[in-house]
Formats: C-alpha cells, sequence, structure tokens
C-alpha cells in the first residue's frame, strides 16, 4: 500500500504541472490539456495513473492522445535525462522487485492491440517542489524512448546496467529504496523526435 509521502509528492508534481508546464504546453502546441494527476484519487484515475496516464492532449485536428509526465526537484546529476522507476527494493525478499513503470510500460507499448498508453512522455524540472517553476522541459514518444533504455540495457547475473548513454542508478532517498532507468535527452535526439518545450523566462 502506498503511504501518505507518495500522495504527497503527487499532489506536488500535479501542481507543477498544472502551473508550469499545462498552460505552457497548451500554447506552444495549440493544444487542451487535461490533468488526470489533478483529479480526485478514484478507481478510474488510479487505473489511468497504473498504466502511466497523467494526463490527455488534444490537438488541433481533436485527435487525443495519453501524455505521461515526470517532475523532477533534484537537478540531473550528469545531465537532463528521460527516467522511469525501475525497481523497487522489497525487504521481505530482501531483494529488488521489476514490476515497476519502466517494465510495465515497456510490455503496454509494444502490445500490437489498441488501449490507453501514454504516447508522449514529458519530463522536465522545476525549482521548487509545487512552485511551477519549470526551468527545464522535454518531451519525447514513449515506445521510442523505452524502446532504445530496452535495447541498451544488459543483465549481468540478477543485475542489470545500462549501455550508450542508458544508466541503472540508486537516488538517494530517506523514504524508500529505488532504482531510476535513464538517458540523456541529447542521446535521444539523435535517433528519435524529441520536442522542447519553450519555458517563459
Amino acid at each position: 500500500m502506498k503511504d501518505k509521502s507518495f500522495f504527497k509528492r503527487m499532489k506536488l508534481s500535479a501542481q507543477d504541472f498544472e502551473k508550469g508546464l499545462r498552460p505552457t504546453m497548451e500554447k506552444q502546441f495549440g493544444a487542451t490539456i487535461y490533468s488526470i494527476e489533478a483529479l480526485p484519487r478514484k478507481e478510474l484515475v488510479n487505473k489511468l495513473d497504473f498504466v502511466g496516464v497523467d494526463a490527455f492532449i488534444m490537438d488541433q485536428e481533436q485527435e487525443m492522445y495519453g501524455l505521461g509526465s515526470r517532475v523532477n526537484w533534484a537537478w540531473f546529476e550528469n545531465e537532463p535525462s528521460f527516467s522511469f522507476r525501475f525497481a523497487l527494493w522489497d525487504a521481505r525478499i530482501n531483494d529488488w522487485t521489476y514490476e515497476r513503470e519502466y517494465k510495465r510500460k515497456l510490455q503496454i507499448a509494444n502490445r500490437p492491440e489498441k488501449q490507453i498508453f501514454p504516447e508522449w512522455h514529458v519530463e522536465s524540472f522545476s525549482k521548487e517542489k509545487g512552485s511551477g517553476q519549470i526551468v527545464w522541459a522535454r518531451m519525447g514518444r514513449t515506445k521510442d524512448i523505452l524502446n532504445y533504455i530496452d535495447a541498451n540495457i544488459v543483465k549481468e547475473g540478477k543485475d542489470y546496467r545500462g549501455i550508450n548513454g542508458v544508466s541503472i542508478q540508486e537516488p538517494k532517498s530517506k523514504k524508500e529504496r529505488r532504482l531510476v532507468v535513464s538517458v540523456p535527452a541529447k542521446t535521444l535526439e539523435k535517433i528519435c523526435e524529441v520536442k522542447e518545450i519553450i519555458l517563459k523566462d
């Protein structure tokens, strides 16, 4: 079961998205964005969150797409990157569990049947939690990002490591032990579509 700190983080992340990203993206792309994270935690909202849909974006042709969003509050250690939760430490079995965001989204992205999925993934950095002060943001096609990461992860025994720009790291946290997989935006720009979100000065 998710603790109170998880829902607090989600609330602050939603505030950053609503204040800093949503109005900027709507203006830049001439689109309408319907945020999911800002809604009360009902059953449908939880299901959408499980498959990684944080919002829906409707473009000028009235076509609607799922949107995933990750707001970072600690600046990237190396360079700005797209990232996903890769594993969570389970003290009951004294080992990592990998049925997390990255694996779920990768499986859904490559299923042949149509289904709800975040076609676009937005990665951003906020200067202060919940402030909406976004200072960096990029948007890429989720499937392209996931497939590049998948092609550049090497399994060594029970462990995994990344190559060609992909990295798997354990962030410092007092709340929980987790692994995050990431790839620099500059690396992805060379092989797939990555859009810069133009932010206010």
